[in-house]
């Protein structure tokens, strides 16, 4: 249109930015994710925000930035909290409004009414702003050039703790979007699909089944989730063991090679071919092939699901899963285990050193921790007291240190351990002082921007040393020893989803390696 991209969906249409982002992942386009796309193109076609609301795990916050990837617009995910007052917003909308960028302010409700109703007036002049196409406008105060890509989005949790209702001023400004059930058997599918799984909808369509009959035949508890992130978590897991069989395979394929290179001698079918094979022949051969492919495929899904969702469960849960799972996946006991031989041995003797008895139920206890950090960055231990929760958490920081050795100066595994509950969370996070408006570092932003730093060392030093030697991982642990509620752990909602973001009250962002 006049020489320049569009992007058109039913009636509205959006110029195509141009702007890089990089090579990063897409999300899966289900029935509710295109939903959600005709409802936000058409929100700002309107000059409007859009507002996806839902519970968690339905995909609010990652629709809104696969949307702007498809535009190519930046979009900055800004997690809310109650700290977050008026002129930090303000501040906040005159860079949007500048360089066209859009916003995703996740969690929206949790910012205090007061200020939500001066943001409404915010908000409300870019809005007219963006109506009249004018090039520059006044904003509280400040002459602004306007870029006329801008673009602000809410998403919101209702019925959670810390939640305050929007003004009716502030709802006139927003489209509102229910975001509600995801397609997790189309999504499982597509997933597993780009892991390298030739079955994948037989697999996914068994995983999504295996997890619907866990959240009706299973206990009720608080931290047992079986939505998306549950389904995700196993899909991450079943990719990881599928790359490793890969490997495996090809590597021993390539040993016949190897030995006839050693020999001189150029490498040779194992077995003749015969021409005078017939077509049946061929074809049962191929469904051969394809029949022991999809039970490896099965095999490894089960595998994933197992250590995925065993670690969660409680001891009551644990024969029903295994029913479930035998159910299911027929033949269970050609799953793999994904023990480490090794790792076991190294909390043996981690146990001895910190003076404790390495029961097995304790070493897989461990072991079930090590493989959920191998698909989390965010994991929460639960447990009464005296469970063994930090005696765990201490065996497995001693055993990752003893298999990988250290082989150069720096350390491998960098722990912070503090008491969320010990602090105010203007001293956790950080706070504005009311005077002088001067911003004051929390205890976890200092830590968390020490590990950021730790991280970013050990990449270095890891590519200094990778022509010589391949060391071992680096790794920073920040545990929240103490009890959890939604009051200190909403803000770190961004760090733990997939955008691992530290948002700090200040605007400040931090990046998580």
């Amino acid at each position: 249109v006049g020489g320049r991209l569009h992007v058109s969906m039913v009636s509205a249409t959006r110029p195509f930015a141009f702007e890089y982002l990089g090579t990063t992942t897409r999300l899966i386009v289900t029935p509710l994710t295109d939903r959600c796309y005709q409802t936000l193109l058409g929100a700002i076609h309107l000059n409007l925000g859009g507002a996806p609301e839902g519970p968690a795990g339905t995909g609010k916050t990652e629709t809104v930035k696969d949307l702007a990837k498809a535009v190519a617009t930046q979009c900055v995910v800004f997690n809310c909290s109650e700290g977050l007052d008026v002129t930090a917003m303000g501040q906040f909308f005159k860079g949007l409004a500048s360089c066209g960028a859009w916003s995703c302010f996740d969690e929206f409700n949790r910012i205090d009414v007061e200020v939500l109703s001066v943001v409404a007036q915010q908000i409300l002049s870019i809005q007219i702003a963006l109506g009249g196409g004018v090039g520059v406008f006044s904003f509280e105060g400040t002459t602004l050039r306007l870029h006329a890509g801008c673009a602000v989005f809410i998403t919101m949790n209702p019925g959670y703790a810390g939640r305050a209702e929007l003004p009716d001023n502030l709802q006139a400004l927003f489209r509102p979007c229910a975001m509600m059930m995801p397609d997790c058997a189309l999504i499982a599918e597509i997933s597993l699909h780009a892991g390298g799984f030739h079955e994948a909808r037989t697999c996914a369509a068994k995983l999504v089944g295996c997890l619907r009959l866990c959240s009706e035949q299973l206990s009720s508890r608080d931290h047992y989730d079986w939505g998306m992130r549950a389904v995700k978590a196993v899909i991450i897991a079943a990719a990881v063991l599928k790359a490793q069989l890969r490997e495996r395979r090809s590597s021993v394929d390539s040993l016949p090679e190897r030995a006839s290179a050693a020999r001189g001698t150029t490498s040779v079918a194992e077995e003749p071919v015969n021409v005078n094979d017939n077509a049946d022949g061929e074809s049962g051969e191929l469904r051969r092939r394809s029949s022991q492919v999809g039970e490896d495929e099965l095999a490894l899904t089960l595998g994933a699901l197992r250590a995925c969702t065993l670690p969660k469960l409680s001891a009551a849960d644990v024969p029903i899963f295994s029913w479930i799972a035998r159910d299911l996946f027929p033949g269970s006991a050609s799953a793999p285990s994904g023990r480490l031989p090794e790792l076991a041995d190294a909390i043996g003797t981690a146990c001895e050193s910190l003076r404790l008895q390495p029961l097995p139920p304790f070493v897989a206890k461990c072991e079930q921790l090590n493989a959920t950090l191998g698909t989390r960055h965010g994991v929460m231990l639960i447990g009464g007291a005296m469970a063994g929760k930090t005696a765990a958490l201490r065996a497995l920081r001693e055993a990752l240190a003893l298999v990988g050795a250290p082989r150069d100066k720096l350390p491998l595994l960098v722990t912070h351990r503090l008491n969320p509950k010990a602090l105010p969370l203007s001293q956790l996070y950080g706070a504005f002082d009311t005077a002088s408006r001067e911003w004051t570092d929390g205890v976890v932003a200092e830590l968390m921007r020490g590990l950021v730093d730790g991280a970013r060392r050990a990449a270095e030093a890891t590519e200094a040393l990778a022509v010589y030697l391949q060391p071992p991982p680096w790794r920073g642990w920040l545990v929240f020893d103490g009890p959890v509620d939604a009051l200190w752990i909403e803000s770190m909602n961004t760090a733990l989803d997939d955008s691992k973001r530290l948002c700090l009250a200040s605007g400040e962002v931090i990046r998580l390696p």
